[in-house]
């Protein structure tokens, strides 16, 4: 009768370990192989990408929180200012000169004759192609000799009798145009007479024998009168009036003087 054998465990675990401490020291450990490495390429591109963006926080109603704004390096405004090419100012050319005896009453308007009172206001041009006499008439309280006596010459109206020089004799003569112009702010030439008058007529308004009142100074004689003082004051009132008589020179007389009208080259 054979005896069965009777399994010692500590024995077989003892035995388990000795076969594994010694197949460890006979095999060599084994290391897993190099990555193989990325090509040049792919290097590049890899350092080229753009790094990830994190996106900006929400706040509680849903809405992205602005990101901090980059402020650049101070004076890097400045440099960028002034390397920039500055624009060429645009020169705008002249306006041609104006033929002779024609003018501008505006920079930028055209050339043309004064033509008085009822035509463009301009009753002279000067040496630099521009309205130099704009017609501004007479001061409203100038007195006008009539029949019946001094007026001033605000308060005449068409078919009121003036004395004018008609065909060589002062005479009584019908009024038959009046005309009014705005002259708030203007400039306007004061005369004071040998005889004691003051007549106050606008700088372009003409004497009786065609010069104009801007050129009369202290010591000229107007109408045979010594002009004591010629003084230019700005005007108190707002507008002018002139007027023309029916005769053949359209003069009045104002302040005991004859002097011109700008309506005369109008024609009655």
């Amino acid at each position: 009768m054979s005896r069965r054998a009777t399994p010692h465990p500590e024995r077989e675990g003892a035995l388990g370990l000795c076969l594994l401490a010694s197949l460890a020291v006979a095999c060599p450990r084994r290391e897993p192989p190099p990555a193989p490495a990325a090509p040049p390429s792919a290097t590049l591109a890899e350092s080229a990408a753009p790094a990830p963006t994190t996106p900006a926080p929400t706040t509680a109603a849903g809405s992205a929180t602005p990101a901090a704004s980059v402020t650049p390096p101070i004076g890097t405004s400045a440099v960028l200012a002034a390397s920039a090419p500055s624009p060429e100012p645009s020169l705008a050319p002249p306006p041609p000169r104006c033929p002779p005896g024609t003018c501008r009453r505006h920079p930028s308007g055209p050339c043309e004759p004064p033509t008085g009172q009822l035509g463009n206001a301009c009753c002279g041009c000067g040496a630099d192609g521009m309205c130099a006499a704009p017609c501004r008439c007479a001061a409203l309280d100038t007195p006008v000799e009539t029949p019946s006596g001094p007026r001033a010459i605000g308060e005449l109206a068409v078919g009121d009798l003036v004395y004018s020089l008609d065909h060589g004799t002062r005479r009584a003569v019908p009024i038959v145009r009046v005309f009014r112009s705005p002259a708030a702010g203007a400039e306007i030439v004061r005369l004071r007479l040998a005889t004691g008058a003051v007549l106050r007529m606008s700088p372009g308004h003409p004497t009786a024998d065609g010069r104009a009142f801007a050129e009369l100074a202290t010591g000229d004689h107007l109408d045979g009168v010594a002009i004591v003082e010629a003084l230019r004051e700005p005007y108190d009132r707002d507008e002018t009036v002139d007027i023309l008589p029916a005769s053949d020179s359209g003069t009045y007389v104002a302040a005991g003087v004859l002097v011109g009208s700008t309506l005369r080259d109008l024609g009655p």
